[in-house]
């Protein structure tokens, strides 16, 4: 009895929507770059490639809108629907405007917030503030700290930018911890833009889920408090058993990277 209730099961079970996902990722992937395409294209291309790769897609019926932007089971597809890559045009713009109908303005404000604090020098201030608190011995917990609070508002590539060069004269002063300093920093931001809102990725989850926005930053702040402990802790290792030597790079030279770190 058991056993044929598992072998119903095991043939009910379909894998193919891990694999639509698969094909879908690795087209945005290979898009942009390999082909160099915007990745504004890329998504766009991939959400009509997933719904043709999808199989038999709903009418564009006003009932079937209204209970997708509900958020719930769509009705059969009518006999009388269009072709199958206008209907995954279709909905991969219906999709997109619900997306940005729900999180656009808020994400729009953040990106204007993180413009003015890095336009004003205050995210440059926060750092510095902090590595006034914890000197420059605890400079990787300053820079996970930073990176970690900055890409709430800010963009993780902006605040990358931001941070790269005072990881590096920092590690022109000490003479060590450049794999630290820049481990702890690209990581913890890295956490906190995927896991805090208003950064996109979590805004756009807590919109899907229905939650309250000061309850999923909390709740992302406080789920991203450990990875980041772990990020630091990892940091540390790999520095003493790899400890990388920082490379010339393009864009600050010796003089400009002591210019920063002596402000």
């Amino acid at each position: 009895m058991t056993h044929s209730i598992l072998a119903q099961a095991a043939d009910s079970v379909s894998y193919w929507p891990l694999g639509v996902l698969a094909i879908s990722v690795s087209f945005i992937v290979i898009s942009i770059i390999k082909l160099k395409l915007h990745p504004f294209l890329a998504l766009i291309f991939a959400a009509v490639l997933t719904g043709l790769l999808t199989g038999d897609l709903p009418g564009m019926t006003t009932e079937n809108i209204g209970l997708f932007k509900d958020r719930v089971a769509l009705g059969e597809t009518p006999d009388d629907t269009s072709n199958d890559m206008l209907l995954a045009v279709n909905w991969s713009l219906l999709g997109f405007g619900n997306t940005a109908a729900g999180i656009g303005f808020v994400v729009a404000l953040a990106a204007i917030i993180g413009t003015c604090m890095l336009g004003s020098g205050a995210a440059d201030r926060v750092v510095r503030w902090l590595l006034g608190i914890f000197g420059e011995k605890r400079a990787g917990l300053v820079l996970l700290m930073s990176g970690f609070l900055l890409s709430i508002p800010v963009f993780f590539d902006t605040v990358f930018f931001l941070l790269i060069p005072l990881a590096r004269a920092l590690s022109l002063r000490t003479g060590k911890s450049y794999t630290l300093y820049v481990i702890a920093m690209a990581g913890a931001g890295a956490i906190t833009h995927s896991m805090v809102p208003p950064t996109p990725g979590p805004l756009m989850i807590a919109d899907g889920l229905q939650l309250d926005l000061g309850v999923a930053m909390m709740a992302g702040l406080a789920a991203s408090l450990l990875p980041a402990w772990l990020v630091l802790f990892l940091a540390k290792r790999f520095d003493a058993k790899f400890n990388i030597p920082m490379r010339e790079a393009a864009g600050a030279s010796t003089s400009e990277l002591r210019t920063i770190v002596d402000k």
